[in-house]
């Protein structure tokens, strides 16, 4: 057996490819984290196009079904979660501002019509 990968790569060379593509991830993964806590939403965006490129990569070259990469899947897994659950946070924080403003809006017309009627 020569332990050669079906695309001509010996099995360590695929796996320092792959490795590779995690870290690349991961670096995104972590600029996302931190733009989004810092408020740069326009920052995330473009390095989210990045994110979803790098994703496709790993997904279509199936790099995330090698046993040995375990590890990495659950660290890359636990950061899109924490980014997901900062993202889920800032949403309902602007949904709580919104809500505010309309009440705050309603009373203003509320009071508006009132003045004016007496």
């Amino acid at each position: 057996m020569s332990g050669r990968h079906p695309s001509g790569q010996t099995r360590q060379d695929a796996l320092l490819d792959a490795e590779r593509r995690l870290d690349q991830l991961q670096e995104l993964l972590t600029r996302e984290l931190e733009w989004v806590q810092q408020g740069n939403l326009s920052a995330v965006e473009q390095v989210c196009k990045q994110t979803e490129r790098c994703v496709q990569r790993i997904a279509a070259n199936r790099i995330l079904d090698d046993a040995n990469l375990e590890g990495r899947r659950r660290r890359l897994e636990s950061m899109y979660k924490e980014l997901c659950l900062i993202l889920a946070a800032q949403r309902q924080e602007t949904f709580d501002v919104l809500n505010t403003v309309r009440r705050g809006k309603k009373v203003l017309r509320t009071y508006g019509n009132h003045t004016l009627r007496t």
